[in-house]
This record gives structure tokens, C-alpha cells and sequence, in this order.
């Protein structure tokens, strides 16, 4: 059964405790922007099609791609979470690979834990509602 709700390329997976969407991941043609972007960086990536990714608790982010809507999220399409994991684990930041669900950030509050002197690198770590751990790389 299918975690996604599609519509038009804009994919939209739910939270499985409250049904708030925890990830969305949509295409934005030229001259989009997120709503959640700044003017300043919106201005600077608005002229090319872009993926847009929002992970819910941590961060949304853009990044060029060339190729029609169905290319670019064809491994959302298809639900291949592990290619995207592998791909870069942000992506999929929000879905537990141990029960296979998704979690929103109410339901898996992450933290920032920030390593190195003074401040150089940081992870994000949470645990989610059935105690599995998740740390992700920034």
C-alpha cells in the first residue's frame, strides 16, 4: 500500500501517528519558489527546474535537475527509499527503515548534536515513537 499522496508532482507522505505530512518533495519549474525560501536565495535559484525537498523538523532545500518530472522523482515514484538513503540520507530523514513509516517532526523531535572545537560539524540524532534511533550526517 502506498505511503504517498501524488498529486501533479507534488508528493506528499504522511506521518503514520497524526497524518501530517512529513516529507514533501515536489519539481519546481523556472521561476518557482518554495514558499519557505527566502527572497534573497529565490532570486538566486528561481531561473532552472529544480527538486524541492521539505523534511518537516529539519530543513527544506532545492537542487538543480535537468530532465521531465517523471525522471527526476523517479525513485519517489516508485517508493525506492533505499536508493534515495543512499543517494543522501536527508532526503528520507523523516522515515524509520526499521518499521517502514514516516514520521512527522512532532513524532520524532530531532536534535542537533554539534561536534569538533569550536563548532565544525554537527549530526542531527532523534527516536522515534516505537524507540528506533536515527542519526542522520549533516
Amino acid at each position: 500500500m502506498s505511503t504517498v499522496d501524488t498529486m501533479e508532482y507534488d508528493l506528499k507522505f504522511a506521518c503514520s501517528e497524526c497524518g501530517k505530512v512529513a516529507t514533501r518533495v515536489r519539481v519546481l519549474e523556472s521561476g518557482e519558489v518554495p514558499e519557505a525560501q527566502d527572497e534573497f536565495w529565490s532570486s538566486l535559484t528561481s531561473d532552472t527546474r529544480r527538486l524541492c525537498i521539505e523534511v518537516d523538523g529539519l530543513q527544506g532545500w532545492t537542487s538543480r535537475r535537468t530532465g521531465s518530472p517523471q525522471e527526476i522523482l523517479r525513485d519517489w515514484l516508485a517508493e525506492d527509499f533505499q536508493t534515495l538513503r543512499d543517494e543522501h540520507d536527508m532526503q528520507v530523514a523523516n522515515r524509520c527503515f526499521d518499521c517502514e513509516k514516516w514520521y512527522c517532526g512532532d513524532h520524532g523531535r530531532w536534535e542537533r548534536i554539534v561536534y569538533g572545537a569550536p563548532v565544525y560539524d554537527c549530526y542531527f540524532a532523534n527516536v522515534r515513537p516505537r524507540g528506533h534511533e536515527r542519526t542522520i550526517e549533516r
